[in-house]
């Protein structure tokens, strides 16, 4: 069985899905911009997923990029090969039905799976249009998995060697908020408690307006970091802070992170207090911001990050996307 997974070209997916590389019959296509494909131009590809319209012009818009950047990249498949294609689901609301339906035209004998990466209230295209062109849809999250009647498999994330160094800092936090949340109020005040306390801070906040913007010498504000820069962020400190917004159930990729690099986590992640997802040595969870321990931030708690590697591994993410293919056959 071959696999080939598709997702968008971004730093952040080569990095944590990258390694289906390395495995036997893997591929990972990364799809770059079209750029023919925008706001304007998606209401006809989204009409034509939904609803069957304006199939011509969906056709026009995505088959240059479904005919070079995938179906010429696996010629040297054999059409009658046995393929599992796992598309993420940003790839399918960008490109449609129409993916799909070439996809099958070409290689007929093939299982073709979505993979949701962010929650469902974030997605355009409905469920119900996800099951009639997938063979089985699989989330990130558990509390998705069982509402939605979903498949759960655990996001991977490719484990890189990296050089082992001393943290500059105690504790880091690098994300986003979201208008009208809660979680800006708690950052700021988990700072300024962190500071109160002697830490040595790195923050980054995106998405806060100017007015909201507190600690602007300490704080860097409203500035994007490519994945891999965000990674070294978590490296040069000791410990890595995880505040979930939007009630989301699953874990952040920090607490990936922590547990890859051996780094100290501190989360109010639902799945980990509740014993969902492995509590090594190195994770603090809180239920609030007054239940830290801070001298906790700056001991070493070591980890077993072997564990994790195999944990978070394309080979493992690839196995429960098997057995439940093969479950359904």
């Amino acid at each position: 069985m071959k696999y080939v997974l598709i997702a968008e070209d971004t730093v952040e997916r080569r990095y944590m899905y990258g390694g289906i590389d390395n495995i036997d019959g893997g591929c990972a296509l990364f799809l770059k911009h079209n750029y023919f494909i925008n706001r304007k131009t998606r209401k006809f590809i989204y009409e034509y997923t939904i609803n069957g319209k304006y199939k011509q012009i969906s056709n026009l818009l995505t088959k240059r990029t479904i005919r070079k950047q995938i179906i010429n990249k696996l010629k040297y498949i054999g059409k009658n090969e046995k393929i599992v294609f796992i598309i993420l689901s940003r790839v399918y609301e960008t490109l449609g039905k129409e993916l799909v339906s070439a996809l099958k035209s070409y290689f007929p004998n093939s299982k073709y799976c979505a993979y949701f990466t962010d929650l469902q209230k974030n997605f355009s295209i409905n469920l119900e249009t996800y099951r009639k062109d997938f063979d089985a849809l699989f989330t990130f999250d558990k509390a998705e998995a069982e509402k939605f009647s979903l498949n759960y498999a655990l996001e991977p994330f490719t484990y890189h060697d990296v050089e082992k160094k001393e943290p500059n800092y105690d504790i880091t936090f690098v994300g986003s908020v979201k208008k009208g949340g809660d979680r800006l109020k708690e950052l700021l005040d988990a700072y300024a408690k962190f500071k109160a306390h002697g830490l040595k801070c790195d923050f980054r906040i995106i998405n806060v307006p100017e007015e909201k913007q507190r600690y602007k010498e300490e704080i860097v504000y409203n500035q994007y970091l490519q994945f891999d820069e965000l990674i070294e962020h978590v490296l040069n400190s000791k410990c890595v802070l995880e505040i979930v917004q939007d009630n989301g159930y699953s874990p952040t990729t920090r607490y990936t992170e922590a547990c890859l690099f051996g780094r100290n986590l501190i989360t109010n992640c639902r799945s980990i207090i509740d014993g969902t997802y492995p509590n090594d040595g190195n994770i603090y969870t809180i239920e609030t911001l007054s239940d830290i321990n801070y001298d906790w931030i700056k001991e070493d708690h070591p980890v077993d990050t072997k564990k994790f590697r195999t944990m978070f591994s394309m080979r493992s993410f690839i196995d429960t996307i098997e057995q439940q293919l093969n479950k359904a056959e």
